[in-house]
């Protein structure tokens, strides 16, 4: 008597929660996405596999495949890590700032909140990271918005950007306290020898 499990997983996942996937990506509601990418190299070894009549390459193939989705997988948990460390070193910094105005404590703490971790950005464009922002500084001078962005360059959260004369968000100030990695290449080879 064979039992239908998958049926069972289905019904009993929450509604509205995509099946198969944790982030909501372009992938929503398909397990096995990764296996489309690559579903022509699939059959190929399949092919060879049953032609074959010899399952080692295939095995191989697919622990390669296993071992490449959980290296994606952990560069996603800690490029999310990350970012949740990042947002707590800029609340720990403020929280340690003293303040005359609870709007200005507010709109420079949700300014470094909005500040893109990967590129720079140029003065003119910070307001527009997001409409609260906008709307902040859509009735202040460019000098307050300039006056915002030093006193975040003095809590070393913000740096000036050499190459674009623009910010970026200073980073290197978490990533240093981070552990070193060592590159997967490294680690493929360790365990070769």
């Amino acid at each position: 008597m064979r039992r239908d499990h998958s049926r069972h997983s289905r019904d009993s996942a929450e509604p509205g929660t995509p099946q198969g996937s944790l982030d909501g990506g372009p992938h929503q509601g398909r397990p096995g996405h990764d296996c489309d990418l690559t579903r022509p190299e699939y059959y190929r070894q399949l092919h060879q596999a049953f032609t074959n009549r010899d399952l080692g390459a295939f095995v191989a193939y697919a622990v390669e495949g296993y071992r490449d989705g959980l290296l994606e997988t952990l560069r996603t948990i800690q490029e999310i890590q990350f970012k949740i460390a990042w947002r707590t070193l800029i609340h720990d910094r403020f929280a340690g700032q003293r303040y005359r105005k609870k709007r200005v404590f507010r709109r420079r703490r949700e300014l470094m909140l909005n500040f893109p971790l990967d590129s720079p950005v140029t003065l003119d464009r910070l307001p527009m990271l997001t409409i609260g922002l906008a709307r902040d500084y859509s009735m202040l001078t460019e000098t307050t918005l300039l006056r915002d962005v030093k006193v975040l360059i003095a809590m070393e959260l913000v740096v000036q950007d050499p190459q674009t004369g623009g910010y970026r968000a200073h980073t290197d100030l978490l990533r240093r306290q981070m552990p070193a990695r060592r590159p997967p290449e490294q680690a493929d080879r360790r365990q070769q020898q």
